[in-house]
């Protein structure tokens, strides 16, 4: 640890030193080889505002430091250091008075008493800087899982392979199961001996794969709150298709809800509006291309 003697300048153009304003600290003595990179004065806590470093320019036996003053009074600072990683200067004991910027005789009036210069900014303002920061990473890492999310529900549909467009498969799907089961479309036909349950479960997937397939949102894994509140920016949220959609999927959710008891005439009933709503989704397609 070396000691060397420091003598206050003020700035030549300034009759006082006053908060903020820069001045000089010309020191002499015996110099060891510091790091200005690294270079720090260590002072008490209660002493950190009232005297900061801001540059280091050693010439031989003599070196002037560069602060600044940011509290207002008369300082008196003991055994003051330079420090680096390696080496420690001794400034000695320095002594100065720093005086407010304002004018004494017409005093700034404020609504709210001074906080203190930096006082309180530096740590306030970190603390919202990595709020703010915070904030935007987690909303765009779950923007990005959202997104990640929804395209592997819709790879689960979109990656098989198909024989027809999405309307000409979903009807094919249903003929088939129209022709095994008669009572789906004919009323007289008997529904006793049935899987009405695995027959339900198929007509929801084969609708379901066709909401997917034809507006790419992946209503096979979605429930119908969301399937709906995807698909309202294709139809408008008041339209008569997104009503009438919202009705078939809301039938079939009660159904699935109470499998034991759902009956050949429900599922009758969800064929008749699955086939008018794709074909009137299906019309209005034609019509607006």
């Amino acid at each position: 640890m070396a000691d060397v003697n420091c003598q206050v300048q003020t700035p030549p153009d300034a009759p006082a030193l006053t908060v903020g304003a820069r001045f000089v600290l010309h020191c002499e003595g015996a110099w060891p080889a510091l790091d200005a990179k690294s270079l720090e004065l260590r002072l008490d806590e209660a002493d950190k505002y009232k005297l900061k470093l801001l540059s280091f320019q050693p010439d031989g036996a003599t070196a002037d430091l560069e602060v600044v003053s940011y509290l207002v009074g008369n300082h008196e600072l003991k055994a003051v250091q330079l420090t680096d990683a390696q080496n420690s200067v001794v400034l000695g004991d320095l002594k100065f008075t720093v005086a407010s910027v304002q004018n004494p005789q017409e005093p700034v009036k404020e609504p709210f008493p001074p906080l203190g210069p930096m006082t309180f900014f530096p740590w306030l303002f970190g603390a919202l800087v990595a709020l703010l920061l915070g904030s935007l990473l987690v909303v765009g890492g779950v923007g990005v899982l959202r997104r990640r999310h929804r395209r592997r529900l819709l790879n689960e549909v979109l990656d098989k392979v198909y024989q027809s467009p999405p309307a000409p498969e979903f009807y094919r799907e249903l003929r088939a199961l129209t022709r095994q089961y008669l009572f789906l479309t004919d009323p007289k036909a008997p529904s006793e001996g049935a899987p009405l349950v695995d027959i339900l479960r198929a007509l929801n997937a084969h609708f379901r794969v066709f909401l997917t397939r034809a507006y790419l949102v992946p209503a096979q894994r979605l429930p119908t709150a969301r399937t709906l509140l995807e698909l309202a920016p294709e139809f408008g949220p008041e339209s008569e298709e997104l009503r009438r959609l919202g009705q078939v999927l809301r039938e079939f959710d009660r159904a699935l809800d109470n499998e034991a008891r759902v009956r050949g005439a429900d599922l009758a009933q969800l064929v008749r509006l699955m086939r008018e709503w794709v074909d009137r989704a299906g019309a209005r397609k034609a019509g607006s291309a």
